[in-house]
């Protein structure tokens, strides 16, 4: 299979989703109610910045991180303010130079 193919039918898929905001139709099922939707779409936006067709458009691995970090504390406060195991637990930034 070509990879490429693979690539362009996950955005295919998603990306009409996510440009109606209706991200939620696309988060796998087996989830449940067990996220927080504003994590999901601030992955959602990182990701849709990192596939984009210029490069210069893109965000630098620092920018990604970062965002992925936020997305991170952001799922792990839970709806009553019941906050899980810290994040610097689960995911450190690397030091990563911006371009």
């Amino acid at each position: 299979m070509d990879m490429n193919l693979g690539f362009l039918n996950v955005m295919m898929q998603v990306k009409p989703h996510y440009e109606r905001g209706a991200i939620e139709s696309v988060i796998d099922r087996r989830l449940g109610e067990e996220y927080n939707i504003s994590s999901i779409w601030k992955v959602a936006e990182i990701a849709m910045a990192c596939v984009e067709y210029e490069g210069i458009q893109r965000p630098t691995m620092t920018v990604v991180c970062n965002e992925l970090m936020e997305a991170l504390r952001l799922e792990s406060v839970k709806p009553h303010g019941v906050s899980a195991s810290s994040t610097s637990d689960v995911f450190s930034t690397p030091n990563v130079q911006a371009r």
